[in-house]
């Protein structure tokens, strides 16, 4: 009978160790697909908030898990910071990933109401590559954007930004180019003043997303 239990226990035992060795590897790869579906993820959304910094030429704040803060000023090349910020977290040198936020100044300020404008007021039209006429349309309208609501400050335009457009592309990329009926090609694009003129900005040709932060009434 005790031969039996002994038996058992082996048995249990070599299992119990089987199992583990087995377990460990499967473990481990799962926190690194994890890890690395969590760094991708983490990608887009900071690129997104990189690339609206670079349009606003705005200064990114870059704090990490202690709360110690950079500054990654407008003009460095912040993409290489990240990419490289997040190679170390898929390598574990590092265990955590920053926290970025564009800094608010008077300036940035000065450029979400440009763009708030420019928004509201210009239209795009011409003809497309088999002859239609295509209307006047915000940029709403053409780039399949939600009505456009105001933006009081940076908050509100990067959660703007990171909104979805009817067809499944974050505004910010939607509006990287921004040509006629939601394509890059050229149209007449207009902005229309206060008075009810209309300035021509364009006779035939494209906006950029930098373009939306000028102001354009001048």
């Amino acid at each position: 009978m005790s031969i039996n239990t002994e038996k058992i226990k082996s048995i249990v035992g070599l299992t119990i160790i089987i199992t583990i060795i087995i377990t460990i590897p499967i473990y481990k790869e799962y926190k690194y697909e994890t890890r690395k579906h969590r760094a991708m993820e983490y990608y887009d959304k900071v690129m997104l908030l990189v690339n609206l910094a670079d349009a606003l030429v705005a200064d990114l704040e870059c704090r990490d898990s202690k709360g110690n803060v950079r500054i990654l000023k407008a003009g460095e090349n912040r993409i290489y910071t990240v990419n490289n910020d997040i190679t170390e977290y898929m390598q574990k040198k590092i265990n955590y990933l920053y926290e970025y936020s564009i800094i608010e100044d008077n300036s940035t300020k000065r450029k979400i109401e440009n763009f708030n404008n420019n928004m509201e007021n210009i239209r795009i039209s011409g003809e497309d590559g088999i002859g239609n006429q295509i209307p006047p349309k915000t940029i709403s309208e053409g780039e399949g954007l939600d009505e456009f609501k105001y933006c009081t400050n940076i908050d509100e335009l990067t959660a703007y930004m990171y909104k979805l457009n009817k067809y499944g592309e974050y505004n910010l990329f939607a509006l990287s180019i921004i040509g006629l009926d939601g394509t890059g090609y050229n149209g007449k694009i207009i902005y229309i003043m206060d008075n009810g003129e209309e300035k021509v900005l364009r006779e035939d040709g494209v906006l950029y997303l930098g373009d939306l932060f000028v102001d354009n009434s001048k």
